[in-house]
């Protein structure tokens, strides 16, 4: 129900930002939060993402990015560490919010609105690459 706490910007829901999120992906790959075994099987959990339509859209094959999507209505995420080369990583984060009411009701129009919010994160991503890559 869109009017659900699920929805609530509010401190009644688990919210967090981008600022957040990526410290706290920077203190896990650190091993700040956890070591060892523990912080390996994490960042193993990470590496197996399966939806990779954001900020892994288009990056080159092979490149690695341990990294975990939201999603709740028009509120699209993904944080993660992207591998640039063996010792050079990059923690990235991207919030999105786009008004998906005016979509909800058209499957169609719905898909395609997903399709362009999740090309952009994609850029993004790219862009990133491109920049530590170079």
């Amino acid at each position: 129900m869109r009017n659900s706490v699920t929805f609530s910007r509010g401190s009644d829901n688990d919210v967090s930002t981008a600022k957040a999120m990526t410290k706290l992906v920077y203190m896990l790959i650190k091993g700040q939060i956890v070591e060892g075994e523990i912080k390996d099987e994490l960042m193993n959990i990470l590496y197996k993402q399966n939806l990779n339509q954001r900020l892994p859209r288009f990056l080159p094959a092979g490149v690695a990015f341990a990294h975990k999507t939201g999603t709740i209505g028009g509120f699209f995420n993904d944080s993660g560490v992207m591998t640039i080369s063996e010792n050079n990583h990059v923690v990235v984060t991207m919030f999105t919010s786009w008004n998906d009411q005016s979509v909800w009701n058209n499957p169609e129009a719905r898909y395609q609105r997903v399709f362009e919010v999740e090309s952009a994160i994609g850029r993004v991503g790219r862009l990133v690459y491109d920049h530590y890559h170079g």
